[in-house]
Parts: structure tokens; C-alpha cells; sequence
């Protein structure tokens, strides 16, 4: 089995860092052993380019140290994670304050004064919803959106995955998570309006899910929907299958689907299934 794909950060132009497929208001549906994984590389990240990682209190981590041993089993070095705590680039930070809309912007404010190279989160509803209701974190997870338009923070919401089993909310948490979502195999990011970049693999374990994000991308996108495969390592005929369907209202309003740096051998698959019609190719 794969495991969730581009968690390291590339050297820009300048010695800059170049933006992540992890960069933005992100989804992140695991278990918690799968989470801790995803995790580790999401705060090394973040720690390479000299950011403050805030993580919200949950009854597995009421507070540093057990956060920095989960990540520490999780591959995250514990040398790095115990200096960036000492200067206080990471963080557990009560639920009260993470929660609360005028507490987390001045958190990112606090990160800034004190000459941060960024500010990554991460926390999830089960967490926010003991000291908020729903109306609240649908405005506390509007704020989280804002702040990555408008201030470049990056966040990542953790879901279970008894979310599967409720497709209205399903639905909604998707399309509050405009930048990426993930789950143990795969991971899907829009960098713009029309392009999709599907990673990992898609099978049966989660080609529902990858449809629901596709059907996501097909609402956003206008005559036209790219699927960038280049980092797409399997799609199973039901995967193939699960986007064919999703896609349906691009071609049915005469718009175009194409894929773009499909591997021959993934174009095999796609033609040997008899889906190949549904999409045009788009070299990489």
C-alpha cells in the first residue's frame, strides 16, 4: 500500500521555498495512526521553512510532549521538533483559544511579531466541538479560508473516517477545504479554478471519495476540467470508473475533460476499459 504523497517542500527561485500541494486550507480524512503520518511530514515541512506550527488540544495531545513523541514515532525528528519548541515554533494551544476566531488571529499575529517564516495549523471538529457549536465552526472554518487567501496560513483540518458514512457532511467538509484533501492513499489538490492534481492511488477504498472531491472540482471549473495524473501512481478500472461519473456534467454541458501526464501505463488501463473516449489527453 502507498502513503500519502508530497509532504516535502522544494527550494524555490532565490532559495525560496516553492509552494507545497500542503499549503492551504487542507483535509486531511485518516485514522489516528494514519494521521500521526501525514502529520509528521506536514511539521517537518513547516519546520524547514522556519514556521510556527499551532496544533489545537485533543485528549491524545493535551500538550507538548505527547504531540512531540506521537510525531517523533511518526518519523519526525525529535532533535528538530524539541529546538523548534524551545523557540516556540510549536505549539498546543487550549481549544478556548485555537477555537475562537479573535484568539487564533492573534496567535498568527503573535507568530509574525516574533519573526516567524510563516504559520501552519492544525485541528479538527471533533476538538472544536466542545466549545463550539455548529454555527461557530462553520464561521471559525470561513476564518481558516481567509486567512490562507489573504495572510498565506496554511491549515489542515483532521477528520475520521466515520465521515464516509455521512454523505451531506461529507459534501460540506469538502467544499469547506477549497486548497487539498487527503486520506491514507491518496491526495488531491486545486492550485486554480479547472485543475485538479490527483496523487497516490486510487482503488476501491476510496474511489467514492475521490469522486466526491472530482464532483467538487467539476462544480468549480467552468468549459473546461484538467486532471493532472502526473503523480498518480495507480487508478483502479473503479476509480476510472467513479471519475467518468463525476465528470458527466462537464461534458454534458459541451465542456472538455483531459488528463494531463497520464502514464502510457495508465493509458492502458483507460483505454483497454473503454473510458478512454471520456477524456482528452493534454501532454504534461
Amino acid at each position: 500500500m502507498g502513503s500519502l504523497p508530497g509532504m516535502t517542500a522544494e527550494p524555490g527561485a532565490g532559495g525560496a521555498v516553492a509552494p507545497s500541494a500542503w499549503d492551504g486550507h487542507q483535509f486531511l480524512l485518516a485514522t489516528r495512526t494514519e494521521a500521526a503520518t501525514a502529520l509528521a511530514g506536514w511539521a517537518r515541512q513547516g519546520l524547514e521553512r522556519g514556521e510556527t506550527l499551532l496544533f489545537a488540544a485533543d485528549p491524545a495531545h493535551p500538550d507538548l510532549p505527547s504531540l512531540m513523541t506521537t510525531l517523533a514515532d511518526a518519523g519526525l525528528g525529535r532533535a528538530d521538533a524539541t529546538e523548534a519548541a524551545a523557540r516556540g515554533r510549536m505549539v498546543v494551544v487550549d481549544n478556548d483559544r485555537f477555537y475562537s476566531v479573535t484568539g487564533f488571529e492573534l496567535l498568527v499575529e503573535d507568530a509574525w511579531q516574533q519573526g516567524s517564516g510563516g504559520v501552519r495549523a492544525c485541528g479538527g471538529p471533533d476538538a472544536a466541538a466542545e466549545v463550539l457549536d455548529r454555527a461557530g465552526f462553520e464561521q471559525f472554518e470561513h476564518m481558516l479560508a481567509k486567512a490562507w487567501a489573504v495572510r498565506g496560513v496554511t491549515s489542515l483540518c483532521r477528520y475520521t473516517p466515520s465521515l464516509l458514512a455521512d454523505e451531506p457532511e461529507l459534501k460540506k467538509a469538502i467544499g469547506r477545504h477549497a486548497s487539498g484533501w487527503a486520506e491514507q492513499l491518496a491526495h488531491l489538490n486545486a492550485p486554480e479554478p479547472g485543475l485538479l492534481v490527483l496523487r497516490g492511488e486510487v482503488d476501491s477504498s476510496n474511489d467514492a471519495f475521490v469522486a466526491a472531491l472530482v464532483g467538487e472540482s467539476v462544480r468549480n471549473a467552468g468549459a473546461e476540467l484538467v486532471l493532472d495524473c502526473g503523480e498518480l501512481e495507480h487508478m483502479s478500472v473503479g476509480g476510472w470508473r467513479a471519475v467518468v461519473r463525476a465528470t458527466a456534467p462537464v461534458r454534458e454541458r459541451g465542456g472538455k475533460v483531459r488528463l494531463r501526464s497520464l502514464s502510457p501505463a495508465g493509458a492502458r488501463v483507460l483505454g483497454a476499459v473503454g473510458f478512454a473516449a471520456a477524456f482528452e489527453p493534454e501532454p504534461g
